[in-house]
């Protein structure tokens, strides 16, 4: 039989068929494979994602995108540049500028995607680079209303935020000078950057609501100024010499009375790498014209020396690291009562005490809370030894005790660092338990420590022996102080504070004030 090569041709193409058609079966995944990456819907699929983006749906979208990315993924510059579209909307911009990147390496002259990742760029303060696709959207597109939109405010804030730089190098280089001279002057011992000092002036305005009456009255204390106010500074005369100063008359609780018309405080620590310590001195003066207490009436009997002053040393310490601190001091009880009877005349003992653990959890990409936050527990107290020798009306020395304790929690939202383009902000809040004792007329002659010991702990002697009698319990108050901070010019803060003292039921006032502030830093 002749076969010619036509024929030949034929038989050949018959056998190539057949053997394709037998072997089916091994090539139907890889063939399925094809066929889904060239004719899955993913229009569909990127259609109904940007719809759910636009409806607030920014995860179920981002499921749904990344899915028709995983399908075709060669060919997906619009689904990437959904993607990028989805996270801008959610203000999600490193992960908006990381697809739309991917899109325009898949097509770079996808107009939408240059937009969008100028915009992201311009959202998220990267002004040189929100510049630079701009620029290239107006080369392609020079009518293009999206980057018309916010172009010229990124050349203007890049050039602001250059002279912002520049103003910070400026600033920096002094420091360096400064930082060269003070390493000259130790002989080559190297110098650490002083850290910001600070001048603050507050004033503070205390309504208190009266319950039994349910009059509302000014709250303040019984000075020339008839409100609280304070100025303090913090100066670091060196990286390591700390010194602090403070001028106040005070709020003192609505269980207390006014009897303390100022007070100052002068404290110097030295600060190692991770801790400190130092020595402070305070002093206080009392007006006991004004002595008077709910259900206890006058207790200062001897009117003759109706004005004091106490001078205190006490002790700071304590250690900081990055992200966490302790903070100690103590200005201890030192007034001892003479037990013999001496001219008439009073003595006034003040003592301060603080313990505070506070901890930062810095801002990061996968912070639960989006801003730098600080968590502090303290535990503080305030106390008053009052000791009258041959008081007028009894004849014999009594001591007089008054203190309150607290324990609080300080919870602190934001940070005060100068950052271009936004006015740096802090928000928190304190909220605290606070006990009250007090402990009058005591007359045991015997006993240490201004006749109420510690704390207002006293040992009495009886004819069993010594015993410790505690102060007399007085009440419970709820403190709630919300705060806020901002910082202007990159030296200016201004703080605002509102609060409220919830006394007891037994107690005859509550407490609400307003403070407001202002502090330069330098």
């Amino acid at each position: 039989m002749n076969i010619n090569k036509k024929n030949m041709k034929n038989i050949h193409l018959i056998f190539i068929v057949s053997v394709l058609i037998l072997y089916k079966p091994v090539f139907a995944e890889e063939s399925d494979i094809s066929n889904i990456s060239v004719t899955a819907d993913t229009a569909s699929m990127n259609t109904e994602a940007v719809t759910q983006a636009q409806q607030g749906n920014y995860d179920q979208a981002i499921n749904r995108l990344k899915a028709a990315v995983s399908i075709q993924d060669k060919n997906s510059a619009a689904t990437y540049n959904n993607l990028g579209y989805t996270f801008l909307l959610k203000r999600d911009y490193p992960n908006a500028i990381e697809n739309y990147k991917k899109a325009i390496e898949r097509n770079p002259v996808l107009i939408p995607s240059l937009a969008n990742l100028g915009k992201a760029f311009y959202e998220s303060s990267q002004y040189s680079d929100a510049i630079v696709y701009g620029e290239k959207v107006i080369r392609l597109d020079p009518q293009n209303s999206n980057v018309r939109e916010w172009l010229p405010s990124a050349y203007k804030k890049a050039a602001e935020k250059r002279m912002f730089e520049l103003e910070g190098l400026k600033n920096q280089n002094v420091q360096d000078k400064k930082s060269e001279i003070a390493e000259d002057d130790t002989k080559g011992q190297p110098s650490e950057k002083k850290p910001m000092s600070k001048v603050e002036i507050s004033g503070l305005l205390e309504l208190a609501w009266n319950k039994k009456p349910q009059t509302i009255t000014w709250y303040g204390p019984h000075t020339t100024i008839p409100f609280p106010v304070k100025l303090s500074t913090e100066l670091w005369a060196s990286p390591q010499i700390r010194v602090s100063a403070e001028v106040k008359n005070p709020n003192m609780g609505v269980s207390l009375p006014y009897f303390i018309s100022s007070e100052e405080n002068i404290g110097v620590t030295f600060h190692s790498k991770m801790f400190f310590y130092g020595l402070g001195i305070y002093f206080s003066q009392a007006n006991f014209s004004y002595d008077s207490i709910y259900k206890v009436g006058r207790f200062i009997q001897n009117s003759a020396y109706p004005k004091r002053a106490d001078t205190k040393l006490g002790l700071i310490a304590g250690f900081q690291k990055e992200f966490s601190s302790l903070l100690f001091y103590i200005y201890p009880n030192l007034l001892f009562r003479d037990p013999a009877v001496g001219p008439q005349s009073i003595e006034f003992d003040r003592a301060l005490s603080k313990l505070e653990y506070r901890i930062a959890y810095p801002e990061t990409p996968t912070s639960i809370i989006p801003a730098h936050f600080e968590l502090a527990i303290g535990l503080r107290s305030n106390e008053f030894f009052i000791t009258e020798y041959s008081a007028a009306i009894s004849g014999v020395t009594v001591g007089h005790y008054i203190g309150w304790y607290d324990l609080y929690l300080d919870m602190s939202f934001g940070k005060m660092t100068p950052v271009f383009n936004k006015i740096p902000t802090q928000f928190g809040f304190l909220l605290g338990s606070r006990f009250y004792f007090q402990d009058f007329n005591n007359k045991e002659p015997f006993v240490f420590a201004n006749g109420q010991g510690y704390a207002g702990l006293t040992l009495i002697m009886t004819p069993v022996g010594i015993v410790i009698g505690p102060p007399t319990y007085k009440s419970t108050s709820l403190l709630l102080d919300l705060y806020f901070k901002q910082m202007f010019i990159s030296r200016i803060i201004v703080m605002e504070k509102i609060g409220t003292e919830i006394s007891g039921i037994s107690e005859p006032a509550n407490s609400f004030f307003g403070e407001i502030g202002i502090a330069y830093t330098f």
